[in-house]
């Protein structure tokens, strides 16, 4: 890992916060194919550094969703005990776009459908594990209906949008579910 790279990322973060900064910052780490596992203890930073790595990682899974992979399984780890703003909504994020790895599944498949049915995780986090949750059904229809009884009774305790996707995603679900 170079540490001068890091630093400078550090400095940079707290000197200017804004996306313009952010995003120089995603595409130079994508093009050094920088080892971001490496990068993980900024987490543990201070709360700006921590909250704007986050963020930066957002951009870089953007650009080169394989290269945010390696932190996925680490980051699941540290789930329900990392207090960085957005680190659930950015995890779930990561698993829409990345996928989830599959010794990962089972354990995923729990914990976003525990996140669904949690009245104080935000909408955000619900919504992408929503999508991440309909992605997993495809390769295991068994869980279908349960995913469309969730849907059906947690659904209604949030906002109009996150009700409508669950019934965008209760429709596919019961197509694949017809098919099978």
């Amino acid at each position: 890992m170079s540490i001068s790279l890091l630093q400078d990322f550090q400095a940079s973060m707290l000197e200017d916060d804004c996306s313009a900064n952010r995003k120089r910052w995603a595409r130079l780490l994508v093009k050094k194919k920088v080892i971001l596992i490496d990068w993980l203890p900024l987490l543990e930073a201070e709360h700006k550094i921590a909250t704007r790595f986050l963020w930066t990682m957002g951009d870089v899974c953007e650009l080169n969703p394989a290269q945010i992979a390696p932190l996925i399984p680490p980051c699941f780890e540290i789930r329900n005990s990392c207090s960085v703003t957005g680190f659930k909504r950015t995890l779930t994020k990561w698993l829409m776009l990345v996928g989830v790895p599959e010794a990962l599944e089972g354990l995923v498949l729990d914990q976003l459908l525990l996140w669904i049915m949690d009245k104080d995780i935000k909408v955000a986090v619900k919504s992408y594990g929503l999508e991440v949750l309909a992605t997993l059904a495809k390769k295991y229809p068994d869980i279908i209906p349960e995913l469309l009884l969730v849907m059906e009774e947690y659904g209604k305790a949030n906002t109009a949008a996150f009700q409508y996707k669950c019934r965008k995603i209760s429709k596919q679900l019961e197509k694949i579910n017809s098919s099978n």
